[in-house]
């Protein structure tokens, strides 16, 4: 009899205890776009990319003379708070780089890393 009462228990305690994993679906998530400006080469300028983007993260001149604002944007996912996970796409991380010649925006160049 004792032994039955134990058994009863352990399997309404599991039911307890497990019966919420899987069975309702996580809320949908709202992703919002944020517009990104659109910079025309030969047309914008440095005042114009620093009020769109805000303040640099760097700034330096390059060889022929040319200033450069570097943006970086680091993004950490869910994957990096996960115990003894190695993969990639812990974090995502995202360049970019405004080149000027007397105020005027010359070229852009973007790279990403995801490690």
């Amino acid at each position: 009899m004792k032994l039955r009462f134990v058994s009863i228990v352990a399997i309404v305690l599991g039911v307890f205890i497990f019966g919420g994993c899987g069975g309702s679906k996580p809320a949908p998530q709202k992703k919002t776009q944020a517009e990104k400006p659109k910079f025309e080469i030969g047309k914008t300028t440095k005042e114009d990319v620093i009020a769109a983007l805000g303040e640099p993260s760097g700034d330096s001149f390059n060889s022929v003379g040319e200033e450069v604002l570097f943006y970086r944007h680091t993004r950490v996912t869910g994957k990096a708070w996960i115990p003894f996970y190695y993969g990639h796409d812990r974090v995502r991380t995202k360049f970019e780089q405004y080149k000027f010649k007397d105020g005027i925006l010359t070229g852009i160049a973007q790279s990403h890393q995801h490690y």
